[in-house]
């Protein structure tokens, strides 16, 4: 089978690669590298690495959206992305603390609000095929629903009950089968070289992510506690310590199936949306003000890619060559 090339483009691609490298080497290294059995210095060396990825991912994510041609509100999302990914670059060269103040707050709801509408509309235009996805959708709404809380609350001063107590087991069993969906979406296809070497990678990188944390926490009860505070203001997700070992494990297979789903879009198959669309897992943090804006147009970009792709699969997804067992099949 072969991607409409309208589907695939290096931006495209260089969004998954970005994405990928902030993840592993500042969103999820940052809050644990005090723990981590390294020198400081090179710690800091993999810290400037995820720094640029953020950088690059907030320069690319316009132009992905930019190509979503088929995609409503198109122009809507391109205009949330730059003024508030290259808008919040140039302010934090002129006003470091420019996210702190009232009309970036504001803008940032509404940043929010854009996303959470680009999330349905993703949601609507996969119909059945976005199932699957289902669950990393609910659990990015949840976590944008605990943002608007938290600034309401915290910066606004405007009395409301906070419901993270609340949210704790449903956010952590959606990020359960969340990744397990994406695991099944990642693996569900004819084994060939390209995907088997994805497989390697990902494995390669799934583990890297996985066994250092699960062998840190497997049987220390006090770094479990540690690590909980940890996790929440790294990667958004509030876990009890006890449930930390398994949530390293599904970190490690969100790692596995990113890649391996880099992979088969690099090989030329029409999923492009679905990898993008892994972007949504560890992007929830509300501890964060002044990188929101960045994790909520990623998430945009991903909605955007999949919708895009999804409501492209009946028209110009398959080719006429293509049957559609094998459609299917791969």
């Amino acid at each position: 089978m072969r991607i409409n090339k309208s589907d695939f483009s290096i931006y495209s691609t260089a969004f998954g690669i970005f994405f990928l490298l902030q993840y592993a080497f500042r969103e999820f290294l940052l809050p644990v590298f005090p723990f981590m059995p390294s020198s400081s210095s090179n710690m800091t060396a993999l810290g400037l690495v995820g720094t640029f990825a953020v950088m690059a991912m907030t320069v690319v994510a316009p132009m992905v959206i930019w190509e979503s041609k088929r995609l409503r509100l198109r122009l809507v999302y391109f205009a949330a992305a730059v003024i508030m990914g290259w808008g919040g670059i140039a302010f934090s060269l002129v006003y470091p603390q420019y996210y702190l103040s009232t009309p970036w707050v504001v803008a940032s709801l509404i940043l929010c609000a854009v996303t959470a509408v680009s999330l349905i509309q993703a949601l609507i235009y996969g119909g059945i095929k976005s199932l699957a996805l289902l669950p990393l959708i609910l659990l990015q709404l949840i976590a944008m629903y605990q943002y608007a809380v938290n600034v309401a609350t915290e910066y606004m001063l405007i009395p409301y009950p906070n419901p993270s107590s609340y949210l704790v087991y449903p956010m952590m069993y959606l990020l359960i089968i969340g990744a397990l969906s994406l695991l099944a979406m990642s693996i569900w296809v004819k084994p060939r070289r390209s995907v088997l070497i994805g497989y390697a990678i990902g494995a390669i990188f799934g583990a890297l992510v996985a066994v250092p944390m699960y062998q840190l926490l497997a049987y220390n009860r006090f770094m479990q506690s540690i690590m909980g505070e940890v996790v929440a203001m790294g990667l958004g997700i509030l876990a009890p310590p006890s449930y930390l070992p398994m949530l390293s494990i599904v970190m490690g297979i969100y790692v596995f199936s990113f890649v391996v789903m880099l992979a088969r879009s690099l090989s030329g198959e029409p999923i492009i949306g679905f990898y993008a669309l892994a972007a949504l897992i560890f992007i929830g943090t509300a501890f964060a003000v002044h990188a929101l804006s960045i994790y909520f147009i990623a998430a945009m970009t991903a909605a955007a890619a999949l919708a895009n792709s999804s409501k492209a699969w009946p028209r110009q997804g398959i080719q006429a060559n293509d049957s559609p067992a094998d459609a299917v099949g791969e």
